[in-house]
């Protein structure tokens, strides 16, 4: 077991400079096993009323949904980090049927707490009676008090850099990338190109439909662009019906065989399976035979997606 004091201050400087909420949350939990010589651990965020786990080890994502809502509840309430020192003596936790199952003895659960906000819970467990003392309960809050300041600074970062429905890079970030990947052609001579995707019928769906399925909509398309993006691409929404992936170090052919795979994706989604499905326009663009410039290139590649919309009903 490492040592919990040097291990603490090790972790709140990892966590101070992660920015990915995935990654950050891994680490998280990977950190508060081994500070506490747990053999199994979770971390649950609050997403309205429920406990949803975000990262596991050692158990399962399903198992950590049962464990951390069947001894949540106490800990969220009282705000205060709570240790089992027998879990199947406890008169609520011993007819869990998933602490049964496990065979699990004890366990700890600290609230993840940011300015009297409690954003989740940090959950470690063991199948050994009495795995624990006080003094780890006390380390594992103040790792659970480094991790949520971390974890709300990765929300705030993440909601700014990244559009809240798709998940999917914003028009903030794609205007600037675009603009940056442009200077690095100039400078380089690089390949640089750029695929926009205009979803059809949007408008149409929202009102006969409605905006449930415009946003099932929204996510299939962002879907297509998410499954044929490659590492180094970076696919962005940058407006309500409107995506983009911009593509470095990609020449005209490789973007419109990429292009030809997508259109097929999204021709092969049906009515049936997205009510008011009518498809999407793709349009391309490639540094510097379409333009030197951002604008330059982003309006080619919209000449083509607006050819492409000819037909759809608004």
């Amino acid at each position: 077991m490492e040592s919990p004091l040097k291990a603490v201050l090790e972790v709140s400087l990892l966590f101070a400079q992660e920015r990915n909420l995935d990654r950050l949350l891994k680490l998280v939990i990977e950190k508060a096993v081994a500070i506490t010589g747990a053999e199994r651990g979770c971390i649950a965020l609050r997403e309205g009323s429920w406990l949803v786990p975000k990262a596991v080890t050692g158990l399962r994502v399903q198992e950590g949904e049962h464990i951390s809502n069947t001894l949540a509840r106490e800990v969220l309430e009282k705000q205060v980090p709570m240790m089992w020192e027998d879990l199947q003596q406890d008169p609520v936790a011993g007819r869990a049927q998933s602490i049964l199952k496990q065979h699990l003895r004890s366990a700890m659960a600290a609230p993840l707490m940011v300015g009297g906000k409690v954003l989740g819970l940090l959950y470690v467990d063991a199948t050994t009676r009495g795995n624990y003392t006080s003094a780890e309960l006390t380390v594992l809050q103040a790792l659970a008090n480094q991790s949520a300041i971390a974890i709300q600074n990765a929300q705030l970062f993440q909601e700014i850099i990244t559009d809240a429905l798709t998940g999917l890079y914003s028009a903030g970030i794609f205007y600037r990338r675009l603009n940056e990947e442009v200077d690095r052609h100039t400078r380089l001579n690089r390949p640089l190109s750029l695929l926009l995707a205009d979803l059809n019928a949007l408008r149409s769906i929202n009102e006969t439909h409605g905006y449930a399925a415009g946003d099932r909509a929204l996510l299939a398309l962002a879907g297509v662009l998410r499954t044929y993006a490659r590492s180094g691409d970076l696919p962005c929404r940058y407006g309500s019906d409107e995506f983009a992936i911009i593509m470095p170090e990609t020449d005209r052919e490789t973007v419109e065989t990429l292009r030809a795979k997508m259109e097929n994706a999204t021709q092969a989604i049906t009515a049936s399976e997205i009510a008011g499905w009518q498809g999407a326009a793709f349009g391309n663009a490639t540094c510097p035979a379409d333009g030197t410039m951002a604008a330059e290139i982003i309006a080619t590649a919209h000449t083509q997606v607006r050819a492409g919309k000819r037909g759809t009903a608004y």
